[in-house]
């Protein structure tokens, strides 16, 4: 009897095991799906924004016939026209950060969800050239751009990490640097771009949606009386796309999208040092789900966002 009993016991913990790593690969697959939504998400709104100043600029001319459009102002500096919130290079750099985390990402989700087999192969190769040398980009950007420089030391320390993790053949060494060492890189890059977003980027799409809607509203309450009926009618409907962009632009927050990527990471990391419980497993998948709800609800409200213009 105590023999069937101890037997049952250990049955019960190879069922767990393998009910836990049955469930990993759906959830795992789901995260490394939605950091690329992510990158492509930021991205997209990163690339949008010179466009979409130069669009209120615009926009602000036309309603006010008064105002002259002009490359460069009377100071000197250049007007939206031809000027641009964020360079290509600082975009580019940008958007690099979030797929050299996507990289890491996806190799910790194969190290923590793996249970067979003690050796990984190498791959030297695996960052590319660009985000390789992203740390010496961000400081080169540091010269002009003010929101660089936080970039430099994390995304060092992660190109480095990165770099031993693939050529640690054995899984747990590899799985323990990649925790010490990567994980709080990791938390740094993310948290600035969450900051960049917060501070530098979010703010100009809510205030410029704004602007063009409180422009349009005005334009139409002074002229109403002469306009015919049909000009009215298209500014009413100037009015109504431009109070759906705003209401949109309130919904949209890139940030957000990132704080869910830096939550779904700290749950990858803590099923990385669980004992790969179901529980364990639960936890993670559920962290998953709250982020992939998160990208697609930003990623829906950038594209109703650009069918508006």
């Amino acid at each position: 009897m105590r023999r069937v009993l101890i037997l049952a016991v250990v049955a019960l913990g190879f069922c767990t095991a393998a009910c836990a790593s049955a469930g990993w690969p759906a959830p795992i697959d789901d995260f490394k799906t939605n950091v690329d939504k992510t990158v492509g998400v930021v991205s997209d709104y990163y690339s949008a924004l010179n466009e979409y100043e130069r669009h209120i600029y615009l926009e602000t001319a036309f309603v006010d016939p008064s105002l002259e459009i002009v490359a460069v102002d009377a100071s000197g500096a250049a007007t939206p026209l031809v000027g641009r919130v964020f360079s290509a290079e600082a975009i580019r750099a940008r958007t690099d950060a979030l797929a050299l985390v996507g990289v890491y990402a996806r190799r910790l989700a194969d190290l923590a969800g793996s249970k067979a087999g003690a050796t990984f192969a190498a791959n030297a190769d695996a960052l590319g050239k660009d985000l390789a040398s992203l740390a010496g980009t961000f400081s080169t950007l540091a010269e002009t751009d003010v929101r660089a420089k936080p970039y430099v030391q994390p995304i060092s320390t992660l190109v480095s990490v990165i770099g031993q993790v693939f050529l640690e053949g054995q899984r747990e060494l590899a799985l323990q640097k990649a925790v010490a060492e990567g994980a709080p890189a990791v938390d740094q890059i993310l948290r600035t771009i969450e900051d960049d977003l917060t501070a530098a980027v979010d703010p100009l799409r809510k205030s410029g949606e704004k602007q063009l809607l409180a422009q349009l509203v005005h334009d139409y309450n002074v002229n109403r009386m002469t306009w015919a009926e049909a000009r009215r009618r298209r500014q009413i409907t100037d009015i109504e796309k431009a109070a759906q962009g705003y209401s949109m632009a309130l919904l949209l927050n890139p940030a957000d999208v990132v704080s869910g990527l830096r939550d779904a990471h700290d749950a990858l990391v803590a099923y990385a040092r669980s004992r790969k419980l179901p529980s364990d497993l639960s936890a993670v998948a559920s962290a998953m789900e709250i982020y992939a709800q998160r990208v697609d609800r930003a990623a829906h409200a950038l594209r109703t966002l650009r069918d508006l213009r």
